[in-house]
């Protein structure tokens, strides 16, 4: 029976020794746990609200990208027509200095279709709207081509400045 005793308080010391890192334990576990979690909710937010405003700046970054380059572009669409423009007045004064219909007006003409790709066609109409020389790089045209423009829409707002 003495020997029961001896276990059986040995058995209850063990028990209560267990228990007391247990209870201790469990309190540092709450308080682990707690913290964990705050800490989790807390990274959570940050990283939804970085996800979200990253996600804004690359939208205004984007926008003031595109716009960036739709102005670049629009300064070289600019830049392209007035070059044109100047190629055809420069043109267009040359061809005055010579006589309506010349061989001299036909070159340069020529010239101006076939180094220049973005003119497909040019002609010399005279204050009338008669066609007075025409010439194309797809086409020969004879003078029975030369056609009245009086008419047409394009010889008008010409006409008219």
């Amino acid at each position: 029976m003495a020997d029961e005793v001896i276990r059986w308080v040995l058995m209850s010391d063990r028990k209560k020794l267990a228990r007391l890192p247990l209870r201790g334990w469990g309190i540092r576990r709450r308080l682990l746990i707690w913290g964990l979690s705050l800490f989790g909710i807390a990274l959570t937010a940050v990283v939804v609200a970085s996800y979200f405003y990253t996600l804004k700046q690359i939208e205004e970054d984007a926008a003031e990208l595109q716009a960036e380059i739709a102005s670049v572009t629009a300064d070289r669409i600019h830049a392209f027509v007035r070059r044109k423009i100047e190629r055809f007045s420069d043109i267009g004064a040359a061809v005055s200095l010579y006589e309506r219909g010349s061989k001299e007006q036909r070159l340069l003409l020529s010239l101006l279709v076939k180094k220049d790709g973005s003119f497909t066609d040019a002609s010399i109409i005279d204050a009338r709207g008669m066609e007075a020389l025409k010439v194309s790089d797809r086409r020969v045209y004879f003078p029975s081509d030369l056609s009245d423009q009086s008419k047409s829409a394009k010889f008008n707002k010409a006409i008219k400045g």
